[in-house]
C-alpha cells in the first residue's frame, strides 16, 4: 500500500495546503501529477535525474509560494477542505459506478482456453 496519498492528505489537512491538497486528489484518483509535469518539463535539454528532479522542485516552490499567490488563509482553508473533500467523493462515486454497471479495470484479459491450459515445465514429458 502506498502511504504517499495520505501524507499529502495530512499535509493539505493541517497546514491548509492547496497544493498538497491538489497532489492528494490526483494520486486517490489515479493520475500521476508528476508524469504530467515530467511531460511539460520535458522539452526541456535536460537529461537523466534532473528530469525526475524538476516536477518535485516545481511543487516543493508552488507550496512556498503558495501563502503569497492566495494570502487569505481562510480562503485557502476553504478550497483545500473542498478539493480534498471533492477528491474522496468522486473516487467513491467512480468505485460506485464501477461496481454498479461491472465495468473492470485495465487489466489484462483471460479467455476460457488459456484457463484450461496449463503451463509445461521442460521435464515434464
Amino acid at each position: 500500500m502506498d502511504f504517499l496519498p495520505f501524507r499529502n492528505l495530512y499535509k493539505a489537512i493541517r497546514g491548509f495546503s492547496l497544493t498538497f491538497a491538489c497532489v492528494f486528489a490526483f494520486a486517490v484518483l489515479g493520475l500521476s501529477i508528476h508524469s504530467l509535469l515530467q511531460s511539460m518539463v520535458g522539452v526541456l535539454p535536460v537529461k537523466g535525474i534532473f528530469l525526475w528532479l524538476i516536477p518535485i522542485i516545481l511543487i516543493a516552490i508552488l507550496a512556498k509560494l503558495e501563502p503569497k499567490l492566495v494570502p487569505n488563509e481562510a480562503l485557502r482553508r476553504k478550497w483545500s477542505g473542498h478539493i480534498v473533500i471533492a477528491a474522496l467523493i468522486l473516487v467513491v462515486a467512480i468505485n460506485g459506478i464501477r461496481l454498479r454497471f461491472g465495468t473492470r479495470s485495465a487489466g489484462p484479459e483471460v479467455t476460457a482456453t488459456e484457463q484450461q491450459v496449463a503451463p509445461r515445465s521442460p521435464r515434464s514429458k
